[in-house]
């Protein structure tokens, strides 16, 4: 039976990572049942990640720690998640 169709069109990218990196991944994403890695995982993998990356949001700490400069203190999550502290350390929660 064939795979269905993706639906998604999708381009090839070719990216360099550092092969420790690369090791690291290969090493994360192999199947002991396949005894080796999964057509398309590299993809899935990748895509994931950029997917959260994209959906989430970044709050600099500074304005609310004495002292601190701008990037020291950098908190990252759901976009959600990030309002609702950002609120609650201006005291509107």
């Amino acid at each position: 039976m064939p795979r269905p169709r993706n639906t998604t069109p999708s381009k090839s990218l070719e990216i360099a990572v550092p092969i420790t990196l690369r090791n690291q991944v290969e090493q994360h994403l192999f199947s002991e049942a396949l005894e080796r890695i999964p057509q398309g995982a590299f993809s899935q993998f990748f895509c994931g990640l950029a997917s959260e990356f994209f959906n989430q949001s970044f709050l600099d700490l500074a304005p609310y720690i004495a002292n601190t400069p701008v990037g020291v203190h950098v908190v990252r999550g759901p976009k959600l998640t990030i309002q609702a502290l950002e609120r609650a350390l201006k005291g509107q929660a």
